[in-house]
């Protein structure tokens, strides 16, 4: 059982248009969770879009945001509110994947960076979710608290995808005894009134 709703993302002809649908079902003063490849690291006037709605509904925002690597993409979780999102500041990095698919969200080895998320939810990012030493690495930080994965399947078009890793994650998170949430960019979002839950 997770601590987050599970809610599905509003459907609208343009990227603008679905985040601006997006800002109308945010919580007040809570926090919501999206899923993977919302934007690259370096579209600042994506950045600047998600950290006015932030500001203007004080919410904090879960984003998955693509990074580069070594060449590649790399998946990561930005914590964008009113404080990282302050001019002058940068954004939260409350999780960066540390498995990807090699050369497309990956190299062939693991990846350094940020890995969990901290005082909320512990993240994993796509393929992470399928994989079990994924799960074994988050689990080792001790703390029993609820997972989220957060994906992107738009590459994967009619392919049930999202379908395998609900599944694959849901016996990790039996396995592991924690609580698993989805936000799938796309299809769902998760949100929170209470703002963010302490780990």
């Amino acid at each position: 059982m997770s601590r987050w709703d599970e809610v599905p993302v509003p459907v609208a002809a343009t990227v603008t248009g679905r985040r601006l649908a997006i800002r109308e079902i945010l919580p007040e003063g809570g926090a919501a969770i999206l899923g993977e490849a919302v934007f690259r690291e370096d579209d600042w006037s994506a950045r600047a879009a998600w950290c006015r709605i932030a500001s203007e509904r004080d919410v904090t925002l879960f984003v998955g945001v693509t990074e580069s690597l070594d060449g590649t993409n790399r998946g990561a979780v930005w914590r964008l509110d009113r404080e990282t999102c302050a001019p002058g500041a940068a954004p939260d990095i409350a999780a960066r994947a540390w498995l990807g698919i090699p050369g497309v969200t990956g190299t062939w080895f693991p990846m350094p960076g940020a890995y969990g998320g901290g005082a909320v939810s512990g993240f994993l990012v796509c393929l992470e979710g399928f994989l079990p030493w994924a799960w074994v690495r988050l689990s080792s930080e001790g703390r029993v608290r609820d997972v989220v994965v957060i994906s992107n399947d738009g590459a994967f078009g009619s392919l049930p995808v999202h379908v395998l890793r609900r599944k694959a994650a849901g016996a990790m998170a039996t396995l592991f005894k924690r609580g698993v949430a989805h936000a799938e960019t796309g299809r769902t979002l998760l949100v929170r009134a209470q703002g963010v839950p302490e780990g």
